[in-house]
């Protein structure tokens, strides 16, 4: 589709590629894919939705490409390869928010720093459904975006991404507690104040 210059609208629904998503992951996808469009689902992209689709995009890939290399016996050039070609605007993407030179899909993370952001939440389904479901604690990565989120939610509770509200439940003044609704699934959990003991409510729709 990218190759559709004048391509400036699209309408995704019950599409075979963005099926296994939920329509905000596939919302950002093809804004990260397609940089000429300019609106999804007759919803008009703004420049800042844009970028965060991209950085998400970039996330995305690389580790995609850290998951392909693990027990893979084909040699990094091949991998890299491949990734070029399932992921042809990476590159693009990367160079316009500051990457240098070559792509590096395979770059490894420095294990300090991601160990030093995670953080261990309470995990909790709320209100009608929650049924024999209990509460899980779970270390995740303090800036891990609220789509993923949601995905290890159904992996633990079986409850489809779709089907649920995230909410941090923050005290407040004088110790009330507050739920701040994860509305966004293109955000990280840290822009909704979420950090190390915090209580995050699966809520059924």
């Amino acid at each position: 589709l990218n190759k559709l210059a004048s391509l400036r609208s699209i309408r995704i629904g019950f599409c075979p590629l963005t099926l296994p998503l939920t329509t905000a992951e596939a919302r950002i996808v093809v804004i990260s894919r397609l940089p000429a469009i300019a609106r999804v689902n007759a919803s008009g992209v703004s420049d800042r939705e844009r970028k965060e689709a991209e950085l998400y995009y970039l996330r995305m890939v690389k580790n995609e490409a850290l998951f392909a290399l693990r027990g893979n016996s084909s040699s990094r050039d091949e991998l890299e390869a491949y990734m070029a070609k399932a992921h042809p605007q990476y590159l693009r993407i990367w160079k316009k928010w500051g990457g240098n030179g070559e792509s590096d899909f395979f770059a490894k993370p420095n294990s300090e720093t991601i160990s030093s952001k995670t953080i261990l939440v309470d995990l909790e389904v709320f209100g009608e459904g929650s049924g024999q479901r209990r509460p899980k604690k779970k270390k995740i990565p303090s800036n891990i975006q609220v789509a993923p989120l949601k995905q290890l939610c159904k992996k633990l509770f079986g409850i489809d991404t779709d089907m649920q509200n995230l909410y941090h439940i923050a005290s407040g003044d004088g110790g009330v507690e507050v739920a701040i609704e994860l509305d966004d699934d293109s955000r990280p959990v840290n822009y909704y104040s979420v950090e190390n003991g915090s209580k995050i409510y699966v809520k059924m729709q």
